[in-house]
C-alpha cells in the first residue's frame, strides 16, 4: 500500500475497505486485535484505499441448534471483536461500519450492539437447515419458506416411491435432507437419487404422486441451492410476477 501522501495515480477516490477480523472460525482475517490495528492503520495511510471501518463472520455458530449453546459459543467470539473494537479506539481508529452476525445470532448481536450492519440474509428465504435452529429463545421460529425449487414426477414405476426431475445438480448437499414442501402428499421424505433425480417416498397406504405431478421442494441450504440456478421465478399465489437473474451465480 502506499501512503496517503503519494500520488493516487490520478485524483481517484480511494476504495473503501473493511478489516477482515477472524473472532473463531480460522479461516480468514487478521487473528489478534494488534493484527486488526496494523491492518486498519495501513489502510488509513493509503491511497488507493480507505479505512472504512470491520468486519467479523461468525458463519460456523449460525446452525448451533439450541439457543443456549450457540450463545456461549459466539458470546466468546463476541468478546474478540469487543476487545478489537477497544483496541481500534484506543488508536485513534474506531470503525465507522461493523459488520457481521447472520441469521441465527441475529437475536444474540442485537443484545450486544456491537455490530452496525447485520449480515443476516437467509431469514428472507429459509431453508431447512435454519428451520430446525432455535433462533430465539423460547420461542417458535417466526420465519416461513420462500424459497422453493419447483420439481416434476417423471417415473412411478416402483411401489413406494416415484422418481423427481432434482438430484445434486438441483439442490446443495451440505445439510439435512430437503423436504417436500408441505401439502404435498403428507408424510412424504425427499431423498437424493442421482445426479439428475430425487426420490419421494411415501408411507404404506398414502396417495401416491403420479407422473406428471408437481413436487415443490424446500431446499436444505438456500444459499448454495441458488447458486446452482439461473433464475428466481417470484410467484404470487399461482401467479408469476417477476423473473430475476441470478447474478453472482458461480462466483466466490
Amino acid at each position: 500500500m502506499q501512503d496517503r501522501e503519494k500520488d493516487n495515480g490520478g485524483g481517484e477516490r480511494p476504495l473503501p475497505a473493511l478489516v477482515d477480523l477472524d473472532i473463531g472460525m480460522g479461516r480468514t482475517g487478521a487473528a489478534t486485535p494488534e493484527d486488526a490495528v496494523a491492518i486498519a492503520v495501513r489502510l488509513d495511510r493509503s491511497a488507493r484505499f480507505a479505512y472504512a471501518g470491520l468486519q467479523a463472520c461468525p458463519g460456523r455458530v449460525q446452525h448451533i441448534i439450541a439457543y443456549h449453546e450457540r450463545a456461549a459459543t459466539y458470546g466468546r467470539q463476541l468478546d474478540r471483536l469487543e476487545e478489537t473494537l477497544t483496541s481500534l479506539a484506543r488508536n485513534g481508529l474506531p470503525p465507522a461500519t461493523v459488520s457481521g452476525g447472520g441469521t441465527g445470532t441475529f437475536a444474540i448481536d442485537v443484545e450486544r450492539k456491537l455490530y452496525t450492519e447485520s449480515q443476516a440474509g437467509a431469514y428472507c428465504l429459509m431453508d431447512v437447515d435454519y428451520d430446525l435452529v432455535e433462533l430465539f429463545p423460547g420461542a417458535a421460529n417466526p420465519y416461513r419458506f420462500a424459497l422453493h425449487l419447483r420439481t416434476a414426477v417423471v417415473s412411478a414405476n416402483q411401489p413406494g416411491h416415484v422418481t423427481i426431475s432434482a438430484g445434486f445438480k438441483s439442490l446443495a448437499t451440505d445439510g439435512p435432507p430437503a423436504q417436500v414442501r408441505q401439502g404435498h402428499w403428507p408424510g412424504t421424505t425427499y431423498a437424493f437419487f442421482g445426479d439428475e433425480f430425487g426420490k419421494i417416498s411415501t408411507p404404506d397406504g398414502a396417495a401416491r404422486p403420479g407422473v406428471g405431478d408437481i413436487a415443490d421442494v424446500q431446499a436444505s441450504h438456500c444459499d448454495t441451492t441458488i447458486n446452482l440456478h439461473d433464475f428466481y421465478h417470484v410467484v404470487d399465489d399461482d401467479t408469476v410476477v417477476d423473473i430475476w437473474p441470478i447474478d453472482a451465480r458461480g462466483m466466490l
